[in-house]
């Protein structure tokens, strides 16, 4: 699986756009996609894809529940299939796996992420690291994709730093 992360300083440049103009084009050649949205505070890979309207209201949970589960609770998930959707493109390709962000419309998505403690699950934690690696191996295992792609948070900060540093084997900026 070949992890390839889309990151910007700034927002606004297009970044998500090309990310899931990438997407769909791999997924014509016929390899099998994942993309994660990882710009947790201004998610929006869903609202890229056709249908967006009624793809967001089958959105139950995403990557911030799976977080949350982990550095709230200490549960550690291991099928990351519950938190990801299908997006078929057309008959002719395969469908493309998005892990969203989670349902953004709803207070619980923000009170989640609000209340993690990314210093913390980065830096106190001594399984904090290993959790991210771990998420990726189970993206392989669940998803079984050729890529896997990630809009990244922009700017610096410990969600960007995940993303680019951890699990990222190509970046585009």
């Amino acid at each position: 699986m070949k992890t390839i992360t889309f990151y910007s300083y700034k927002g606004g440049v297009g970044r998500s756009l090309a990310l899931v103009n990438i997407a769909t084009r791999l997924a014509e050649f016929g390899k099998k996609v994942c993309v994660l949205d990882f710009d947790l505070e201004a998610p929006g890979l869903h609202l890229k894809f056709p249908d967006s309207k009624t793809r967001l209201k089958s959105v139950n949970k995403g990557i911030v529940d799976y977080v949350y589960d982990f550095s709230n609770n200490g549960i550690l998930q291991n099928n990351v299939k519950d938190y990801s959707i299908e997006i078929n493109i057309s008959k002719n390709e395969k469908p493309i796996s998005l892990i969203p962000a989670a349902n953004t419309e709803t207070d619980e998505y923000w009170k989640k992420l609000s209340s993690i403690n990314w210093y913390d699950l980065m830096y106190e934690n001594p399984d904090g690291l290993a959790f991210f690696l771990h998420l990726k191996e189970t993206i392989k295992k669940d998803i079984k994709p050729d890529f896997l792609l990630i809009d990244s948070r922009t700017g610096i900060s410990e969600m960007s730093g995940i993303t680019l540093s951890l699990l990222a084997d190509e970046i585009v900026i």
